[in-house]
């Protein structure tokens, strides 16, 4: 961001669960709340300036979103962190940890540069 000299204009966005809306979402509420509550607490650490949104999280996983103005005025999206916590054990995906026991692992998805053609406009 620094590079492209876009820093100062990006914003962040907590995309969370809506538990008003489970059918949207796989995993368990206990484990939603658990998840988020340690991501604000990362935000938190980072000291970001960031906004909660409920309802836009991804269907296995809350997510930061950086997001950016469009020519437009609308917020696009150009770079994700989503934390994952459902799909490994969905598609049986473990690691044996340090006292021998299978494990699922939490899935960091995250791109860089997020949608070519978005940043791409957006840099134009």
């Amino acid at each position: 961001m620094e590079t492209l000299g876009i820093k100062e204009d990006i914003t962040y966005q907590f995309s969370k669960w809506d538990p008003n809306n489970k059918e949207k979402y796989i995993g368990e509420a206990e484990v939603w709340e658990s998840t988020q509550n340690q991501m604000r607490e990362i935000l938190d650490h980072l000291e970001l300036d960031y906004k909660e949104v409920d309802g836009e999280a991804a269907f296995y996983g809350p997510k930061l979103d950086l997001q950016f103005k469009n020519v437009h005025g609308k917020e696009d999206t150009i770079i994700t962190v989503q934390i994952d916590f459902a799909l490994a054990e969905r598609f049986d995906m473990t690691y044996i940890d340090k006292d021998g026991q299978k494990k699922h692992p939490v899935i960091i998805h995250r791109t860089s540069i997020g949608c070519y053609e978005r940043t791409l406009a957006m840099l134009i």
